[in-house]
């Protein structure tokens, strides 16, 4: 676990009536689970809206080759994405409904059944 930042609020701890209030200690941890994504990995999702772009980093043999992709979504999921044709700087991949969940404004907490916006991946070769 890694620590990110304390805050120290003076006097806004434990209140008692005989007593001193004590002080206050927020800690915030990094919580890392199996399989976690790293910072890299989350540097690469930029969002537009409800949709995520996905810049993938692929080596020129890769690209010519039109290797399939394997790529790890923001929920832990792996997705293996197949090419068919050879792939360029220019060449970006739509898999529908893989991108962020698009939430009912009636009916916020709704998770099941809801839309989800797409996921683009773009090649950095």
């Amino acid at each position: 676990m890694n620590e990110f930042n304390s805050f120290t609020y003076l006097g806004e701890g434990h209140h008692t009536l005989r007593e001193k209030s004590t002080d206050l200690i927020v800690t915030f941890f990094e919580v890392l689970p199996e399989g976690h994504l790293n910072r890299d990995l989350l540097m690469s999702y930029k969002r537009s809206g409800a949709n995520l772009i996905f810049t993938h980093k692929i080596s020129l043999r890769d690209a010519i080759n039109a290797a399939p992709v394997q790529i790890r979504t923001l929920d832990g999921r792996m997705l293996l994405v197949s090419n068919d044709e050879i792939i360029s700087p220019a060449t970006v991949k739509c898999l529908p409904g893989e991108g962020l969940p698009i939430f009912d404004k009636m009916n916020r907490d709704d998770h099941i059944g809801t839309a989800r916006g797409n996921l683009f991946i773009k090649y950095d070769i």
